[in-house]
This record gives C-alpha cells, structure tokens and sequence, in this order.
C-alpha cells in the first residue's frame, strides 16, 4: 500500500471509529501558524498521525523538532550523566598499519555510495556525503 493509500485509509478508519473530532482538530493544526513552537503534546500528537501514514522519518522529526526544554544551567547538570565523557579510542600510527593492496579506488567508492543518505557520522563527524 504506498504512502497516499495509507493515508486514507487511516483518515477513513478514524471517522468510522469515531474520532470526528479528532480529524478536526489535525485539519486545523496543519493551518496552524507554523512559526509558534508546539508543545510536546502537539509534538506527539503529530508524531502518532505521521506514523500512522508510514512517514516514520518525519515522525521521529516531528518528536525532536523545536525545543524539549528550557536552556539553562539546572537543564545541563540533569543531561550531562546521559552524555558520559570516555577516552579517544588508541590506534597505532598510520605508518604501522598493515595496507591491503587489493582494496582500489573504485571499491571504496562503491561501498561509499551503497550507505543511505541519511547515514550519521562516524567518530571523526565525517558522514558519506562528505566522503562522496
């Protein structure tokens, strides 16, 4: 079922379940004004119709977009433990390392363009496209 079908057939099924209402209230809260911060329940709330049309990418969006909370000191001791500090990792000198001479140009560009778009960075903050 591709992404349209899925949509209706969500937007059908709310309204016989009865959730009229609720219909209501996202139709006007996509013409809301885009520049006002939602809350968090907004954000939820958005999150749970985008997944429901199988727009998981945009859900997880919709759930981290804007702020969670306020900046401040107080906010920034409570998420520090969730942000442990932990040596660099130790390698020896590149000079040291063994070279695989059967790995070419072109296998490292095939491999490169086979990661998704979106692919977080490695631990040097390079992504793919960088690379690319």
């Amino acid at each position: 079922m591709n992404k349209t079908a899925a949509f209706a057939m969500d937007r059908l099924c709310r309204w016989e379940v009865g959730e009229r209402a609720t219909l209501w209230d996202d139709l006007l809260a996509s013409h809301s004004n885009p520049h006002k911060p939602k809350s968090s329940e907004e954000r939820v709330k958005q999150a749970v119709a985008l997944c429901r049309e199988g727009f998981d990418r945009k859900a997880c969006a919709a759930l981290i977009a804007g702020e969670m909370c306020e900046e401040n000191a107080d906010a920034a001791r409570l998420l520090a433990p969730l942000h442990p500090q932990a040596p660099a990792p130790t390698s020896p000198p590149i000079h040291e390392l063994a070279w695989n001479p059967e790995v070419t140009p072109g296998m490292v560009s095939k491999i490169l363009r086979s990661f998704p778009l979106d692919s977080a960075p490695g631990l040097s903050g390079l992504r793919v496209q960088h690379l690319l």
